[in-house]
């Protein structure tokens, strides 16, 4: 079995996470033990639920995901997933 700790559960975490899940797909036989670090709700990292409502993300809903694309040329096991905005 492999133990992967990953400190902290903001947007790069969650990139690492969804890149281990992906890779993983190519070594089914290998058990993964992931355990994450963070004492704050996942994905908050930069934009805390403390925030005032008028900081907004600097970009469009519908172009945010922790998802890689086709454009990632070097990706193995591309997995597609909701945006932001769904």
């Amino acid at each position: 079995m492999t133990n992967i700790g990953i400190i902290g559960a903001g947007p790069r975490g969650l990139s690492i996470l969804e890149r281990i899940v992906a890779l993983s797909l190519s070594y089914q036989e290998e058990k993964i033990n992931i355990i994450i670090f963070d004492p704050y709700l996942p994905g908050s990292g930069c934009h805390t639920l403390e925030q005032p409502d008028y900081l907004l993300v600097n970009t469009v809903a519908e172009q945010i995901t922790m998802f890689a694309d086709d454009s990632v040329t070097e990706a193995k096991n591309v997995l597609s997933g909701p945006t932001f905005y769904q």
